[in-house]
């Protein structure tokens, strides 16, 4: 496949991933497009070292050599991104997003009869990082599938349209069915906290 019709099928996709991906964090839309990045400058590096070399030496091997010195730089690069981006490198750090902590304290505290009320996009963000600590998706209530709550664990962000726990549950028109008398904070990253309410 020729250089520019891979050009054109990769521009096309990242248009149909911006209007399809809204809500994920950028790092993971945007994540498969680190292996072409590194294919492109390879390439790249190899025309212009090449181009360098061949004005000053002229040997059989030149290509050869430089070419397979850079395949193997940026083999290694890609490799550190791969272990960069797998679950075992998910250790706190600056670029870590408070879903994440958020969702580690949960993965921890959250008991059986708990369900997990969150809206769009915290709720994507923390289910995504509660998967990666080994809780399924279950845990959070369905407004299409409702089910009884016996205590329900509210997480949002103060910067969102849902910034209190009174209107994540008007959300979910399940506000009459909890007591909010007995609201709860429970824990809090940044911008995003966690409250615990039981039922009436």
């Amino acid at each position: 496949m020729p250089l520019r019709d891979l050009v054109v099928i990769l521009a096309a996709a990242v248009a149909v991933v911006l209007v399809i991906q809204r809500v994920a964090p950028l790092a993971r839309v945007w994540m498969y497009l680190g292996a072409f990045y590194l294919i492109f400058a390879a390439a790249g590096l190899v025309w212009l070292v090449e181009l360098v070399l061949n004005r000053f030496i002229r040997s059989v091997y030149t290509a050869r050599i430089i070419s397979t010195a850079i395949l193997l730089v940026m083999m290694v690069a890609l490799t550190n991104i791969y272990q960069e981006t797998q679950q075992g490198s998910l250790v706190p750090n600056s670029n870590d997003l408070p879903e994440q902590y958020v969702a580690q304290y949960l993965a921890s505290h959250l008991e059986a009869q708990d369900k997990v009320l969150s809206v769009s996009p915290v709720d994507i963000q923390t289910a995504y990082y509660l998967y990666l600590n080994g809780v399924p998706y279950d845990v959070f209530y369905q407004r299409d599938h409702p089910v009884p709550i016996e205590n329900a664990v509210v997480v949002l962000r103060v910067n969102s349209k849902y910034n209190t726990p009174e209107e994540v549950l008007k959300f979910y028109s399940i506000e009459d069915n909890l007591n909010l008398a007995s609201l709860k904070p429970v824990y809090e990253y940044g911008p995003v906290q966690v409250f615990s309410i039981p039922a009436q």
